[in-house]
């Protein structure tokens, strides 16, 4: 995660009932948690929730490689919380840029548009 933006704004609209539902069930760091809607609303206003959330919903999906590069890092987290499991799906222009100025002040790795992986095992 690059921590340029508000995760609590952000979290509001992109991490529905139902997906931190799916990326807490299996994870032991939530054990302690209850699933219900109050929990729910709890998480989504606490950064590090969120991020264990996100965390979460990326390990359900097998930590998968979304950009071939042999290397799951914070960009494939990215893609897999935007697109889910089809990440093959190219990012849009948009949220490219504003991870990449992100990215960029925090000497993180950017997303270059033009990487295109192809998933050979399937």
């Amino acid at each position: 995660m690059t921590g340029c933006y508000s995760l609590q704004n952000c979290a509001k609209y992109s991490i529905s009932y139902e997906y931190w539902e799916r990326a807490i069930k299996d994870e032991t760091r939530f054990s302690n948690i209850v699933v219900n809607p109050k929990s729910y609303q709890e998480c989504i206003t606490d950064d590090n929730c969120i991020i264990n959330t996100i965390m979460g919903h990326a390990a359900v999906l097998n930590k998968k490689d979304c950009l071939c590069d042999e290397d799951f890092d914070c960009r494939d987290i990215l893609i897999l919380h935007l697109y889910g499991e089809d990440c093959t799906e190219k990012m849009s222009r948009t949220h490219r840029r504003r991870y990449n100025s992100c990215a960029k002040r925090n000497h993180k790795p950017v997303l270059d548009p033009n990487i295109e992986c192809i998933d050979t095992s399937l």
